[in-house]
């Protein structure tokens, strides 16, 4: 069985050089189902918070309270390698999915936690974008909420909390899994 993992951080502000994560979402999930018992949503404790964005603090929803609270990015990527092992065994994995992954994978490589021999390094390695699933489709480079929207029922659509890591890894994994059947 191949596992596939969809990942999604919200940052301080979009530049991987002055900003950082302040929080991280997953889902794992195989092409048929989402394994809802290795879902994970966590908010760490950014190393650039004097610098963070009013406006990407405002759309995530995230206060600088709420980040001092969180963990370090480190022990946040152990515990995410630990949840993945406990679902499949490494030679299962298949690769990371992620919407506008090189935004997402720009951020993971600036913190400077992703060690080399680390899974999530190999993921990073293998990255699925659903940017780019979708335009094969559609034509189109659009938003997570907008290729949502196309190809998802719209019951799915209601609870979904926009711009929050872990409901929008959950998004992606759901979106990932609808384009990869077509």
């Amino acid at each position: 069985m191949r596992y596939f993992v969809a990942i999604d951080v919200e940052t301080t502000g979009l530049n991987p050089g002055e900003h950082a994560i302040c929080q991280f979402g997953c889902s794992v999930f195989t092409e048929e189902q989402i394994l809802v018992t290795a879902a994970w949503d966590v908010y760490v404790s950014p190393t650039k918070i004097a610098g963070a964005s009013k406006e990407a603090l405002e759309i995530n929803g995230i206060s600088e309270e709420r980040m001092l609270k969180g963990m370090d990015f480190e022990a946040v990527l152990r515990e995410f390698e630990k949840l993945y092992h406990t679902t499949a065994q490494e030679s299962e994995i298949w690769a990371a999915v992620m919407h506008n992954a090189p935004f997402d994978v720009g951020f993971l490589r600036a913190s400077n936690a992703v060690r080399r021999d680390s899974l999530t390094n190999h993921l990073l390695r293998r990255v699925l974008d659903t940017v780019t699933m979708g335009f094969a489709w559609t034509g189109e480079l659009l938003s997570l909420e907008k290729l949502c929207e196309r190809f998802l029922p719209e019951g799915e659509l209601v609870t979904w909390a926009k711009h929050d890591a872990g409901a929008d890894a959950h998004m992606t994994a759901r979106l990932a899994q609808k384009l990869m059947s077509r």
